[in-house]
């Protein structure tokens, strides 16, 4: 612990000169002119808890001049391959100096440079690898050292040393890409390019050379330039029998084979429009009703194309009026279907020229036509009504007879017996209160209409063709029966109670009538007695309030039958007359009388 040693100057000469604490190095002052010989007290000290101290004394004799230190040659020039390993001694710097003492010991010291990737002795000059080297990220070093002695006026010297890195074959051919994808058109000849592969390796001049091979996969169809990486055909392919192939290619150094890289190469075989489309029979026959609905499919023409892919995709279309004749057809599928009404095509054969084609442009050459003929055949059409329904509104006084609306339907078959029709009623006369004209159509009250009983009809109307097998259209004809005043009112409530004794003008009931009728033939209701005999006993208000007209007594007249005349508002006003029945209730008023021995 105590062997640390501490230096340190005293004395009347220690300003001129400084000292080093650690070493004991002593230096002359800046400031210093000194010529002749000085003495100088040096003391050194232990680091004990209590120093122990030693001190001499030591003379310094100064020259005129401090000389610069020699180097042999000002740059060094060196060979060192990338693979050393640290603490390789690289170079010696070797530097003199001629003057004596102090001037003349030499230090070296790195100024400038990779201080990283070496080190130098400072006593020695010699120069060691400390950190590895690569030649790929850096091929040269170049160093500035310098040669300084201990003068109190420092002289030094520079020296410059490159290092020239020399390529060890470390790195391994890398392709670009770990999958390449080629395209090549069929029936290319042998010997087409299809891809070029390209691998790099980080290494120089020869240790960068690559040599390229194919491991496996279809080896035998292509061939690879083993300096530039083209890959090339050794086979003239067809889309339509195989349209990918599969490699696995090799980069390997040519200095070492053991460093190698791989690759897969992906070659697709692209197609080319070799092949026309060609249809499966020259004419195709169909027939179809003239009733069929717009998109009915009548037939598929059909044409083939031995191209694989786009190439092969088979378009078709109508050329010329073709178009025009009420079909249309599937571009895709070739499928014939209607486009419109047929019965002007009644009993004829249509001709339709189709063409096929594929992808490509028409050239002439490469397309086939066809022709469709279609027979477009009659059948027995129902006949059609004007409208699928009717609407209409009658009073239920109409009398018998009276006319109330007229349907219409049409038959457009080409035959006789197919386009001659009659018209019933197929159902909803309810009470038979309608017929029908079977030629004109025209629909008649047939028996008298009661609102309150049937206030709406709903007739099938059916018109019926002469064919063998008939055909029948059908339309409906909505009713609808109106209401005239035709029906009196009448009371809700035939009953009524009031006690005896009652005083004049004691509330008895309200009466309320209804009425079949529908509104305004209805309500409000005016009501009045029918005799004068039932006023002797009670009021009756024209808005139905019933009332007595003087007390009664029950042990006289229990019961009273009372006609009462309601009338209604609609015009002419019909009338009624209703009975009402009111019933005496009894009090206890009259004395008991004493009974007979």
């Amino acid at each position: 612990m105590n062997a640390k040693l501490n230096y340190s100057l005293f004395g009347p000469n220690a300003n001129k000169f400084n000292i080093d604490p650690e070493r004991g190095v002593i230096f002359a002052s800046q400031n210093s002119s000194e010529t002749t010989d000085i003495t100088v007290n040096v003391r050194v000290a232990d680091n004990g808890q209590i120093p122990l101290v030693d001190s001499t004394t030591v003379t310094v004799r100064f020259k005129t001049s401090n000389d610069f230190p020699q180097v042999s040659t000002f740059v060094y020039k060196h060979l060192l391959s990338e693979d050393q390993f640290e603490n390789t001694v690289v170079a010696r710097v070797i530097a003199s100096d001629s003057d004596e003492g102090l001037n003349g010991c030499l230090q070296y010291k790195i100024v400038k440079g990779s201080k990283n990737i070496f080190a130098i002795n400072s006593r020695t000059g010699i120069i060691t690898l400390i950190q590895s080297l690569d030649f790929e990220k850096c091929p040269s070093h170049h160093l500035e050292i310098s040669a300084h002695d201990f003068g109190w006026k420092a002289k030094s010297s520079v020296v410059n040393v490159t290092i020239q890195v020399l390529d060890v074959n470390d790195n391994v051919p890398v392709f670009d890409t770990e999958q390449f994808i080629a395209l090549i058109p069929e029936n290319s000849p042998v010997g087409s390019k299809v891809i070029q592969l390209i691998a790099t390796d980080l290494d120089s001049d020869r240790n960068a050379q690559i040599h390229y091979s194919l491991l496996q996969g279809n080896t035998e169809l292509f061939a690879i330039d083993s300096v530039t990486g083209v890959l090339v055909t050794l086979e003239v392919f067809d889309f339509e029998l195989q349209q990918t192939f599969d490699l696995i290619a090799m980069a390997s150094s040519v200095e070492n084979e053991d460093q190698f890289s791989i690759a897969q190469v992906l070659i697709h075989i692209t197609g080319v429009n070799e092949y026309f489309p060609k249809f499966s029979k020259a004419m195709f026959n169909y027939t179809v009703s003239e009733k069929s609905p717009l998109g009915t499919t009548i037939g598929q023409v059909i044409a083939s194309d031995y191209d694989l892919g786009a190439d092969g995709v088979v378009f078709y279309s109508f050329i010329g009026q073709s178009k025009m004749l009420g079909f249309d057809i599937e571009h895709h599928s070739g499928k014939i279907v209607v486009s419109s009404n047929l019965r002007k095509y009644v009993n004829k054969c249509i001709m339709l020229n189709v063409i096929a084609k594929n992808g490509g442009v028409i050239t002439g050459y490469n397309t086939d036509e066809a022709l469709v003929v279609i027979t477009v055949l009659d059948v027995n059409d129902a006949p059609v009504f004007e409208n699928s329904s009717y609407h209409i509104n009658i009073s239920e006084d109409a009398p018998v007879g009276t006319s109330l609306i007229q349907v219409y339907a049409e038959d457009w078959d080409s035959f006789a017996n197919w386009n001659q029709f009659c018209y019933t009623i197929k159902s909803g006369n309810k009470n038979s209160s309608f017929f029908i004209n079977p030629s004109h159509g025209v629909i008649h009250v047939a028996s008298p209409l009661d609102r309150e009983q049937w206030p709406f009809y709903t007739l099938t109307i059916a018109a019926v063709d002469n064919a063998t097998v008939p055909a029948t259209g059908c339309t409906q004809v909505f009713i609808v029966v109106t209401d005239i005043n035709d029906n009196g009112p009448h009371l809700t409530s035939e009953k009524a109670y009031v006690k005896e004794n009652q005083p004049a003008a004691t509330f008895v009931m309200l009466l309320n009538a209804t009425d079949a009728d529908l509104s305004p033939n209805q309500g409000p209701f005016h009501y009045k007695l029918a005799d004068s005999k039932s006023g002797e006993y009670f009021s009756l208000s024209s808005d139905g309030l019933l009332s007595t007209a003087k007390p009664i007594d029950m042990e006289q007249t229990s019961e009273f039958h009372i006609p009462v005349i309601i009338q209604d508002s609609g015009t002419p006003a019909m009338s009624s007359t209703n009975m009402l029945r009111v019933t005496i209730l009894d009090e206890n008023d009259n004395p008991s009388t004493g009974r007979k021995s």
